[in-house]
């Protein structure tokens, strides 16, 4: 699970989140070391806290993600993307936007842009 690794990029000590999900420290640090597993209603309380879906949180892959049509660089960015927080994933969505409107509009001439 993603426990440790969410955590840590929210800036949180066990000691913060424990309380957040109605459990103490010490067995939220037994979820992180795999010691013992959350119930699911802690999996969702988790999964909200952070904005993530619970296949994420636990390290579910499914067919439904099958990327063997994407080459190198693109799964290479999506792993990079992946490690990002909610800012800098609207920053990213923001840039990207920008370059395909540019795309779009690098075609038209200065009157159809001005419509």
């Amino acid at each position: 699970m993603k426990l440790k690794q969410l955590r840590e990029r929210a800036r949180l000590s066990q000691y913060d989140i424990a309380p957040i999900l109605q459990v103490t420290q010490a067995t939220y640090a037994n979820y992180e070391l795999g010691k013992t597993q959350p119930t699911i209603e802690t999996l969702i309380k988790i999964a909200d806290y952070y904005g993530v879906s619970l296949d994420y949180l636990c390290d579910h892959i499914t067919k439904a993600f099958d990327f063997g049509y994407l080459n190198e660089q693109q799964i290479n960015l999506i792993n990079k993307i992946k490690a990002l927080d909610n800012t800098d994933l609207i920053q990213v969505n923001g840039y990207v936007d920008a370059i395909l409107a540019n795309k779009n509009n690098s075609g038209k001439s200065e009157k159809e842009l001005n419509k």
